[in-house]
């Protein structure tokens, strides 16, 4: 399976070498174009990393305390039910996952307008 993969790689990156190469026998303009694009997308990745680094970070970190709420409510249902204290423990689930998902919404926004300006 190794042996196949290897073989297959090697195939892949001979056909490769080889488009590029006939491109740039025929039309070297599209070199010139190649790397300007490169500089460009470059560019627009380094400001999208700084962008969407923060929000995936505060993501992922405020994702932990739904997670915990939720598994605090499943193991102590029969003591929030006694106590009375299920609508407090859903207006704290709905207050973390409101917190949430606005960084949620913050991080696909980032990626929508890298998206879009690699696009564009």
């Amino acid at each position: 399976m190794l042996v196949f993969n290897f073989l297959e790689m090697i195939d892949y990156f001979v056909k490769c070498t080889f488009s590029f190469g006939m491109v740039i026998y025929v039309c070297p303009w599209v070199v010139v174009i190649a790397i300007f694009s490169t500089i460009y997308l470059v560019r627009i990745r380094r400001i999208c990393v700084l962008i969407t680094q923060d929000p995936i970070r505060l993501k992922f970190a405020l994702m932990s305390p739904v997670n915990s709420l939720i598994q605090d409510a499943v193991n102590g249902l029969p003591t929030l039910r006694c106590l009375g204290q299920k609508q407090y423990f859903i207006d704290r689930l709905f207050k973390s996952t409101d917190m949430q998902t606005r960084a949620h919404v913050t991080s696909n926004g980032g990626n929508r307008w890298t998206a879009f300006r690699i696009d564009s």
